[in-house]
């Protein structure tokens, strides 16, 4: 336990339900029915299922550091009158409206208990997190290849992080400020082999073309409109809500100090676009062409064309 850390139950007996497995993405139930819904990925078919369902709604969402542990807190409105704890808002309730009038109800952070309870998540789940970052600080065995050339970098996910900046001009941030390093070089690893730009996310039908595009478009960062980037950056969790776009604006910031490349990052993805190459004399293919030796830049006589030729000049003119 850190020292500044507060035992779990001096948050009071309402905490109980919560089980603060921060990893955990199981399935919970709606806080006012017996259905389940997995948040941790996609809060959205919870939301509208509260909101159409339920004419509940849950304001700011963005803003809960952990939807999920949310959720469980807030399962003790099943079975009680909800208007004890929520901000009710009655609609066709002016003298002349025919339409009969509906209930809505709404948690936000203006009644005490929702403001304290997302402010001890906020709180918690930083913990965790900057206990998660410091495991993944100190772990100097990690290694991986490159997402973008074939280069396996050892000394830890920062290492890796600090590759794909300096050597290749990418836009990711300052890799102390990104957590769960691993599962973002894994993330944009799947798009890359899948064809998909990591900037605009469109599609193409070959690996030439997709480098081709992001060398042409420059398009070396994140995407700033997808949201699923949120959870690999400190920042969020220091303030939950802010808007990926500002966050993007940040990295690039922090990546124009960061990036200490000589302007020439697309080195090893050029040395991919080499087509293969066959022996002269036999079937073998490669893509990985060393310098001819000093005898094969010597003229060779071809016995069936009498003509002469030079290997290192066909090697070169290819």
């Amino acid at each position: 336990m850190m020292e500044d850390e507060v035992p779990v139950s001096s948050y009071g007996s309402d905490f109980a339900s919560l089980d603060f497995d921060f990893e955990c993405s199981d399935a919970v139930l709606c806080m006012l029915c017996d259905e389940r819904f997995e948040v941790t990925v996609d809060p959205q078919p919870l939301l509208q299922h509260l909101l159409v369902r339920h004419r509940f709604t849950i304001a700011e969402v963005e803003q809960v550091a952990d939807l999920r542990q949310y959720v469980l807190y807030w399962g003790k409105l099943r079975g009680v009158d909800i208007n004890d704890y929520c901000v009710v808002i009655n609609t066709n309730c002016l003298p002349g409206d025919r339409s009969p009038t509906e209930s809505y109800y709404l948690l936000c952070d203006k009644l005490p208990e929702d403001r304290h309870l997302r402010h001890t998540l906020t709180k918690m789940k930083l913990r965790f997190i900057v206990e998660q970052k410091e495991k993944e600080r100190n772990d100097v065995t990690f290694s991986r290849q490159c997402i973008y050339c074939r280069r396996t970098i050892g000394g830890g996910v920062t290492q890796v992080l600090h590759h794909l900046t300096n050597q290749h001009s990418f836009t990711i941030g300052n890799p102390d400020n990104i957590v769960y390093g691993a599962q973002l070089l894994d993330l944009l690893h799947d798009k890359l082999t899948n064809l998909v730009c990591l900037c605009c996310e469109k599609v193409f039908r070959s690996f030439k073309m997709l480098r081709q595009h992001m060398r042409k478009h420059q398009h070396r960062c994140l995407n700033p409109k997808n949201k699923i980037y949120d959870r690999f950056y400190l920042r969020n969790y220091l303030r939950p809500g802010t808007p990926w776009e500002e966050t993007k604006r940040e990295l690039e910031r922090e990546s124009d100090t960061e990036s200490l490349g000589d302007g020439d990052g697309e080195t090893e993805w050029r040395e991919d676009d080499t087509p293969p190459t066959t022996c002269l004399f036999c079937q073998y293919t490669t893509l990985k062409l060393a310098a001819p030796s000093p005898s094969l830049s010597q003229p060779v006589p071809s016995v069936a064309t009498r003509t002469t030729f030079f290997v290192s000049e066909r090697n070169n003119s290819s």
